[in-house]
């Protein structure tokens, strides 16, 4: 069997990545070097203590030059009716709207975070502040470190991004086996009392 070329790899990398879920979150930033956003499905948890985020941002988008120059960036998780608010962000606005609005959406882009203020969107699912603790290139992206300096969260369901579509998540039963009907997930052993701290 004949190996992929470099173009198949890629082609079928993108095809078969989209079934898997994501979450799906605008970075947004403010400062010296502009206001910018974008929408991102690559985001991930990197620490808890202290807590931190890798967030993968297109090396052509205006929105990586802008978190570089200023420093710092937010994450907005967006909720299940966010949906237009992730086209936008992501250069498909809808009617009415331009590409990267923040006319779309209840954003607060005077909420001060430190020197700069950051955009926020005020209904989001949870929204993370972050300094910018590290930046490397791994392909078509630049790579983010992010120290989180502030946490806010708000009700609703995450907005999912899978098969190029949006949609939310759906509980499951646990796995039955009829050969080992005892077979059952097995109690999670209770964590201990987590002190809050702050990181500057």
């Amino acid at each position: 069997m004949a190996s992929d070329t470099a173009d198949d790899l890629t082609t079928r990398f993108g095809v078969e990545i989209a079934r898997v879920p994501t979450c799906v979150s605008v970075i947004t930033t403010d400062g010296p070097a502009g206001r910018a956003g974008q929408t991102v499905s690559a985001v991930a948890t990197a620490s808890y203590d202290p807590p931190m985020l890798v967030v993968c941002i297109q090396q052509r988008s205006p929105t990586s030059d802008a978190v570089a120059g200023n420093g710092s960036f937010t994450v907005n998780f967006l909720a299940t009716e966010h949906d237009h608010v992730s086209d936008t962000f992501a250069g498909r606005p809808w009617p009415g709207k331009d590409r990267w609005d923040f006319s779309c959406g209840d954003w607060n882009v005077h909420h001060a975070t430190g020197r700069h203020g950051q955009p926020r969107l005020t209904d989001a699912l949870l929204v993370a502040a972050c300094r910018v603790a590290g930046r490397f290139e791994a392909g078509s992206h630049h790579v983010y470190l992010g120290a989180v300096t502030d946490v806010t969260s708000g009700d609703g369901d995450a907005l999912v991004y899978v098969n190029r579509r949006y949609g939310r998540h759906v509980a499951t039963d646990p796995t039955t086996f009829t050969a080992y009907p005892q077979a059952k997930p097995q109690p999670r052993a209770k964590r201990p009392a987590i002190t809050v701290k702050k990181y500057g």
